[in-house]
């Protein structure tokens, strides 16, 4: 052979390791196993939510009103409480024992909400932030559950939480404050912007590698970005996103509305890098919303906007 075949036959070589390195860190395309499963939830229940330990389900009402937790492995269902608005933005302790939420109540024609966490099984209560007037933003967990702040409002405000005895102010917390994503050094106070778009954030997750995030952009698209690099990376339309455990790949849900309710919606699966989308449940007589996935990977889980029993599908 010539030189430059054995060079055409090295570079051929080397393109398809890289193609093998780059579809061995991204993982393969999704596999559905078998049909979907209708949980006995016995109500029209929307919004579920894993627990980080697999074990449980939170859920609430079809207008967000309550919280319930369903025990999966004995499929028995109980309220935890029966709070308005309750249902809306709640998330669960790296314990899986309390679930966070911001619970509202109205006085006359004003609404105000306070900043609960609630335990899953004892019914102990504990206020953060009590009647407030025009609270923006959803109370997440922050700093190893030692914080908790409102992501989504007008300005940072951290609260302590009452679930650790630990006050350290070590680490940083990244946020969404309007149209910014933010990350805030607890120790040395400073902010650095990680992104600015043209619409608000909405549904800012963080991967569990912990070196990602995803997010929605109000009338617009869904973006990854990779914390150190910065690295911009558009998934086009999707809403209410949500990380599989190996942080490879997003579940999320694509919906159509007429300008007064939403008409049709399906599930989605893609990898971050934007390839393999993949439509999940492709059903023209069903509106598949508000995905999760299960943290051993092996579950997706969604409602049918209250009208039908809560679905999880097996992956792999």
């Amino acid at each position: 052979r010539t030189m430059k075949e054995i060079r055409h036959i090295k570079l051929f070589i080397i393109s398809i390791l890289f193609l093998l390195i780059s579809i061995s860190a991204q993982g393969l395309p999704l596999r559905q196993i078998g049909q979907s499963i209708a949980l006995e939830t016995n109500g029209q229940f929307i919004n579920p939510i894993f627990s980080p330990n697999g074990k449980y389900l939170v859920i609430t009402e079809q207008n967000y009103t309550g919280i319930y937790l369903y025990h999966i492995e004995s499929r028995t269902l109980h309220k935890i409480t029966s709070d308005p608005s309750a249902g809306f933005g709640m998330n669960w302790s790296a314990n899986s024992e309390w679930i966070l939420s911001k619970p509202a109540m109205f006085m006359g024609k004003r609404r105000y909400n306070s900043i609960v966490t609630y335990h899953i099984r004892n019914g102990r209560k504990n206020v953060i932030f009590e009647n407030q007037a025009f609270l923006q933003g959803i109370p997440e967990w922050r700093n190893q559950d030692n914080s908790i702040i409102l992501n989504g409002g007008r300005k940072l405000k951290i609260f302590a939480s009452t679930l650790t005895n630990n006050d350290s102010n070590e680490g940083k917390i990244i946020y969404s404050i309007g149209n910014s994503i933010v990350e805030y050094d607890l120790k040395t106070k400073i902010k650095k912007n990680l992104f600015s778009g043209e619409g608000d954030i909405l549904n800012l997750k963080r991967s569990p590698d912990r070196k990602k995030l995803i997010f929605e952009v109000v009338g617009g698209k869904l973006w990854v970005l990779e914390i150190a690099k910065l690295k911009l990376t558009n998934l086009g339309i999707g809403h209410e996103p949500a990380w599989n455990p190996e942080s490879n790949k997003i579940v999320y849900m694509q919906t159509e509305d007429d300008g007064y309710r939403i008409t049709s919606s399906d599930i989605f699966v893609i990898h971050i890098d934007g390839t393999n989308r993949m439509n999940l449940t492709q059903t023209a007589d069903r509106t598949e919303m508000r995905p999760d996935w299960h943290p051993n990977g092996e579950w997706i889980i969604y409602d049918l906007d209250g009208l039908d029993p809560i679905y999880m599908q097996k992956v792999e």
